[in-house]
């Protein structure tokens, strides 16, 4: 028997053998299907349900006994003019189809690309992104924003500890930093702008924060006790951002 022919409109081997098997036999229950094919009856069962779904099998009861049947071949032929009618939709719009996925992804594009970067390491590795997207981006200046509390300078560990090849290498690259600071007591209060401001002498615990603006990717760096970043690749977030700098630069 060609069981290709078979798999092709949709049956497995198990179920072409059923199928085959009550032609010959004619109407039988699963058990006797079960036991001429070695299969456990569970399994013949189930087969037998799904061969009654593609109407290639009929189903009755007989002195309280379900049992199957074939009640004719056309029905076979019916399953597989079903199938070539799916196939011609599937080869007349396949160009639609799959400009209409494409339209799903586009539709799509503004979600947020999440990257996370936990531990000591992982900050240094968010400054090395930072830096390199820039670059990529052809950046001539990234915006920076750095809280400084006084709560957060008791401490006194500072941002060089995590960045200080960073800004070197911006300075290296010719990559000019527009900058922001937190300032407040316990929380901030106010933010302001500076110009030319050492910014690796701002803290870098207590739960100080960065924000780092890099064209239309945003980033940011929390200190605490354990530091961790967070890049997010989002168009419509990063102009915002750019609009609530751009205020605070004009107060």
């Amino acid at each position: 028997m060609d069981y290709l022919f078979f798999e092709k409109i949709g049956l497995s081997k198990v179920q072409t053998d059923i199928y085959l098997v009550l032609y010959k036999l004619g109407t039988q229950p699963a058990s006797i299907v079960a036991k001429y094919l070695s299969l456990e009856r569970t399994k013949a069962y189930r087969n037998l349900l799904k061969l009654v779904k593609l109407d290639l099998v009929k189903t009755t009861h007989r002195n309280n006994i379900q049992v199957f049947f074939v009640e004719n071949v056309i029905n076979l032929k019916k399953l597989i003019s079903r199938k070539v009618n799916d196939l011609n939709y599937l080869e007349k719009n396949q160009a639609s189809i799959v400009e209409a996925i494409k339209c799903v992804k586009i539709e799509n594009t503004n979600i947020p690309k999440v990257t996370l970067y936990d531990n000591s390491e992982g900050v240094s590795n968010i400054f090395e992104d930072i830096l390199i997207n820039a670059k990529k981006q052809k950046l001539l200046t990234i915006r920076i924003f750095a809280s400084n509390t006084y709560e957060e300078q008791i401490e006194n560990i500072k941002i060089s500890q995590y960045a200080s090849d960073f800004f070197k290498a911006l300075k290296k690259e010719r990559i000019n930093t527009d900058e922001y600071i937190g300032i407040g007591s316990l929380v901030i209060e106010r933010i302001a702008h500076l110009n030319n401001s050492d910014l690796l002498k701002m803290p870098a615990t207590k739960s100080s924060t960065n924000i780092i603006l890099v064209g239309q990717t945003l980033y940011f760096v929390v200190y605490n006790n354990v530091p961790m970043g967070i890049k997010i690749e989002n168009e419509n977030l990063a102009d915002a951002f750019h609009a609530l700098l751009d205020e605070t630069k004009k107060h």
